[in-house]
């Protein structure tokens, strides 16, 4: 695999998390869980009560996403 091809699947994972996250954070300040669109286990997330940005991560594969 090349360094291209394995940046595109990094890119392609990041996308299809956030993608989930963002579909099932609603509301600020309240922790949601929902499955890792990646690895299937439970990930966890909320929207800062302030901002609105999001952060999400999933323990069992590591995906993360912080505005």
């Amino acid at each position: 695999m090349s360094e291209e091809e394995i940046d595109d699947k990094e890119i392609e994972d990041f996308l299809k998390f956030l993608k989930v996250a963002n579909e099932t954070i609603k509301e600020k300040g309240k922790m949601y869980e929902f499955e890792c669109p990646l690895c299937g286990d439970k990930a966890e997330g909320i929207k800062n009560t302030y901002n609105g940005h999001l952060f999400a991560k999933c323990k069992n594969c590591n995906m993360q996403i912080m505005e």
